[in-house]
């Protein structure tokens, strides 16, 4: 892609992807997870070809399986993109972009800190082993002010040492990337090879590491910090302020630049010079031969000499910093805005904005967790750990490098100190040895040139020998600094665990009098041979037999004279209409017509181009009320498909149970069967011929589930519906994580119907199975489930209990998932069951 140079090209053999918000990203990371699991191999990508898992094949596996794994790596890889486009359409610092950044990645960094914000403000952590309290995740985050003022404190302290103790001298380097890496040149013509901006910055970082090395080897040891920052075509550069301690060091450093980045190297000697020292070579700078320019002629390394006096490293390194942490920035709006564009730039990139040079071992994770050291918890007891920990809390950067053996711009000592973090094994998410922090480590190093053999031999059969430095390590401290395991969760997620430690494992029956109605065939005999020219309202309760009713009653209509073309049927899905029509004709009727209100909708306007949401109003407009209606699941109907069944009933035979109206967040009206039932009732004004007359059936007999099942679903939504089939009680499983319940879930799922709440769980819990080798009948989420059965169902409720649906919503939720189950019903949780299911459950426990 990094080469097409052609904008058209490019976005083509992206499939439109350049225009994905956040959430098509999503939902691309479900597919693409599922796809894995149901292949049981890594599936790429069409598109992003380069994404590939890694670790061990099961890892590897497991990771496709998880859409945590394509969310992060289709995101960088989308964020990438949008830059390679940017940079073809010359739209990174031109009108049709931002400064730094193309403007897709600078709209998508503006979502995503939106997002992160409102995550964070509606998450906690909390304790997993006591789950007895739950903290404010925006209370603990290390937010920018807070990153930006622990690296300006270590800044400081460098620069006190670095002057202070050993009065260096300082200068600062800006390094930049030649016309090839360039696609948008301010100056001069394209010579773009269309390499990519994390390209540029590999290479560019190739060369700073290169330099290193040649330092080293020489006996100078970089100390300072650099800074990467793009310029206005995204290309990225990098400032490095740089400690040294005499001339010659600064010739070295000076020689180093010149042979990793050939081109002209401008010197200027301070920050209020006029003028400048150009060496356009590498032998200019070995002979020192440089020519006096303007401060504005071109350098491919521009070195700025730093003046006398402490503070000006500081302020200078703060400047290229600042735009690197995400704190808002105290000046004008457009500074902050190229700030912030800067960070949508490093987001993008996926590029670290800065690092530190010549610090003692460990110096800045160390400082974090001595930070948390709790004398009344854990505390050290060697006096230089007891020391490096309340000069880390008192915020004394300077003096906390100096008890950790300072700086040296020489070579390492023989034997010098330093911090480690202190891990303890675990395993990761895909089943990987992983290391998880448990404290800080105070350790002393030393260094020593040895010989070592090369595993080759000499031309006189002797081992080669070669010289290198051997590290050893000696422990001379350790203190805990984590005391607690955490986890983030939401709001609700935390109200579910909270002061759960004890997994709740039960089985629910319920008594044997369950209170009985009119038998089924009863009462579909009614509904199936309710008068011709009047209308009919049938309650169909779970399982009562609404598929054989409206068929039965269409073959009814037929046989007694009515045209068939005059016989509607609408449904809720295409599945649901294919299998009515299959129906109808295995019982030799003939020309009814059996779809959705869109089908059918699309077919009365005579096909065409009619946007989804215009065709039910638009057919509805040609209404003449001729026909005999039958509607299928008629608690789910919206507004306008009550006015489209209205306009086109002759007589209305409405099918429907309000118990599982489930779809009100697609603009469904609970009520909207309860207004069809007023119409049909004879509500005036309403075409008097189609509701003069009514006849109401109630089905309430669930011939497909035990009566423990119709019981408990009766006890979540306040039903009466009833069975006359003895079953085996409702075992209920609830567990302290989420990993024992997928356990569990993996336990009871094999042939069964798998029921969760959202479609991220459902690929989080096939990928479970999947690892199990267990294979369910299925997993799907509660909203698909509606028409389906099963001998076994699971309903998996996971640890979110409060959603964003009402609570008459959630109740019917969970009344559609206990009733898709013929036989046996697990329902498992993390931490305490949903509050509507678990009061269902206590009251049948006291019947």
């Amino acid at each position: 892609m990094g080469t097409a140079h052609n904008p058209a090209a490019f976005e083509a053999a992206l499939a439109g992807r350049l225009v994905w918000t956040q959430d098509d990203l999503y939902q691309w990371s479900l597919r693409m997870a599922e796809r894995c699991i149901d292949a049981q191999a890594f599936v790429p990508d069409e598109v992003f070809t380069d994404i590939e898992p890694s670790g061990a094949p099961e890892a590897a596996l497991a990771r496709a399986c998880d859409p945590k794994f394509w969310r992060r790596k289709g995101g960088l890889a989308l964020k990438r993109a949008k830059s390679v486009y940017a940079q073809h359409a010359k739209a990174v610092g031109g009108s049709t972009g931002s400064k730094y950044v193309g403007r897709p990645n600078a709209d998508w960094f503006r979502e995503s800190r939106k997002r992160q914000a409102e995550w964070a403000k509606a998450c906690v952590i909390m304790d997993k082993g006591s789950r007895a309290e739950s903290v404010p995740l925006s209370s603990v985050m290390n937010t920018p002010e807070k990153l930006w003022a622990k690296t300006y404190t270590f800044i400081k302290g460098l620069q006190e040492v670095a002057t202070n103790d050993h009065g260096l001298k300082w200068f600062m380097a800006t390094v930049t990337l030649p016309g090839a890496f360039h696609a948008n040149p301010a100056k001069g013509r394209n010579t773009w090879s269309g390499a990519s901006v994390k390209a540029s910055f590999d290479a560019l970082m190739e060369g700073i590491n290169r330099m290193g090395a040649g330092l080293a080897k020489a006996g100078i040891r970089k100390v300072g910090i650099g800074s990467e920052e793009p310029q206005q075509d995204e290309t990225p550069h990098l400032h490095e302020g740089i400690f040294y301690a005499a001339d010659a060091d600064f010739w070295a450093y000076l020689e180093g630049y010149a042979r990793q980045f050939p081109g002209p190297l401008k010197v200027i000697r301070g920050s209020k010079a006029k003028s400048a020292v150009v060496y356009g070579t590498l032998d200019d700078v070995l002979a020192r031969r440089g020519v006096h320019s303007s401060v504005n002629a071109p350098g491919r390394v521009t070195i700025t000499v730093g003046e006398a006096g402490a503070a000006a490293f500081a302020s200078y390194m703060a400047k290229y910093i600042s735009k690197n942490s995400g704190k808002k920035l105290g000046v004008d709006d457009a500074e902050h805005a190229s700030a912030t564009a800067v960070l949508a730039h490093r987001n993008a990139q996926g590029i670290r904005g800065w690092r530190f040079y010549g610090l003692p071992e460990g110096s800045l994770s160390g400082w974090d967790e001595l930070r948390r050291v709790d004398d009344e918890v854990a505390k050290p007891t060697h006096p230089k750990l007891v020391e490096l920990a309340e000069l880390a809390k008192a915020g004394r950067a300077g003096d906390f490098i100096r008890r950790l053996g300072g700086i040296s711009v020489a070579a390492k000592p023989a034997r010098y100190l330093g911090l480690r973090l202190w891990t303890e094994e675990r395993m990761n998410r895909y089943g990987e040895p992983a290391k998880r922090p448990k404290g800080v480590q105070l350790m002393e190093f030393s260094r020593e040139k040895r010989k070592v053999p090369t595993g080759r031999m000499t031309k006189h059969g002797r081992p080669q020998m070669r010289t290198r430095v051997v590290v050893e390590t000696h422990l001379l401290d350790s203190v805990i600094t984590r005391f607690r395991e955490w986890e983030i969760l939401s709001g609700a997620e935390a109200k579910g665990l909270e002061g759960f430690t004890v997994p709740e494992n039960r089985a629910v029956g319920v008594a044997h009098n369950c209170p009985r109605g009119a038998s089924s065939e009863d009462a579909q005999g009614r509904a199936i041979r309710a008068p011709l020219d009047e209308s009919t309202v049938v309650l169909s309760s779970a399982g009562s037999g609404k598929t054989h009713v409206l068929t039965e009653r269409a073959k009814f209509l037929v046989e007694n004279g009515v045209p068939a073309k005059d016989v509607l049927i609408t449904t809720y899905t295409r599945e649901a209409a294919q299998e009515l029509g299959q129906r109808l004709r295995a019982k030799g009727v003939q020309g009814v017509r059996v779809g959705t209100m869109h089908s059918i909708g699309l077919d009365m306007l005579g096909g065409g181009t009619w946007h989804f949401d215009q065709m039910i109003a638009k057919s509805a407009e040609l209404g003449a009320q001729g026909f005999h209606l039958l509607v299928d699941e008629a608690q789910d109907l919206n507004a306008d498909q009550i006015g489209w069944a209205k306009a086109h009933a002759k007589t209305l035979f409405v099918v429907g149970d309000p118990n599982q109206a489930i779809y009100e967040f697609r603009g469904s009206v609970p009520e909207g069967m309860g207004e069809l039932l007023r119409h049909v009732q004879g509500l005036k004004g309403i075409t008097p011929d189609l509701f003069d007359s009514v006849t109401e059936v109630a089905m309430l007999e669930n011939r497909r589930s035990t009566s423990t099942i119709v019981a408990l679903g009766n006890a979540v939504v306040g039903g009466e519906a009833w069975s006359g089939r003895d079953g085996a009680p409702v075992e209920v499983r609830s567990a302290t994580s989420r990993a024992d319940e997928l356990a569990t879930i993996a336990a009871n799922a094999e042939g069964a119907l798998v029921l969760v709440r959202t479609n991220r769980e459902r690929i989080e819990v096939k990928a479970a199975l999947a690892r199990a080798g267990v294979q369910p009948q299925d997993v799907m989420t509660v909203h698909a489930s509606k028409g389906k059965e099963a001998e076994r169902v699971v309903l998996a409720c996971g640890s979110l209990k409060d959603k964003t649906a009402s609570e008459a919503e959630e109740r019917r939720l969970l009344y559609v998932a206990v009733t898709r189950a013929r036989d046996n019903l697990v329902v498992t949780s993390t931490g305490r069951l949903p509050s509507a299911l678990a009061d269902a459950l206590a009251t049948l426990s006291q019947a």
